[in-house]
């Protein structure tokens, strides 16, 4: 029986949107793959880095002579002295970021709170990951 006032209809009806417990999930998930991926090209964007470095300039020629006489092949940096440095240093700098990133998106996968520097960090090691490869293979 209702009293006075009431109309004796149900409550507002219950929201489409997903259970918080299913929201919070898929934010900790997005945040281990995120993870994941960002350490992974870190490692790439390092061993990247490091073989750039140690490779040879093409323009050396007697590097490349005395690499011949002992390999009887050789493997050679073709592009300018300037290309190499940046890459090397854009690369490196992008691992950086990477792993700032990956650590934001372990905070992320352990507290199921979005932190703001995950996007940032994670676009800027995007950027100069794709500005080394585009130096790299001009």
């Amino acid at each position: 029986m209702s009293g006075p006032g009431e109309t004796g209809s149900p409550g507002p009806a219950s929201s489409p949107e997903a259970p918080a417990g299913q929201l919070e999930g898929s934010w900790r998930w997005l945040g281990a793959v995120l993870a994941l991926a960002l350490a992974f090209a870190a490692v790439v964007m390092v061993v990247n880095g490091i073989d750039t470095a140690d490779s040879i300039s093409c323009s050396d020629r007697a590097a490349v002579r005395e690499a011949v006489a002992e390999t009887g092949q050789v493997e050679c940096y073709d592009q300018s002295d300037a290309a190499k440095t940046a890459t090397v240093f854009l690369g490196f700098a992008s691992a950086a970021f990477a792993l700032i990133g990956a650590y934001f998106a372990l905070l992320v996968a352990f507290t199921a709170r979005l932190n703001r520097y995950l996007l940032p960090t994670t676009g800027v090691a995007i950027g100069l990951g794709v500005a080394t490869i585009v130096i790299n293979n001009l």
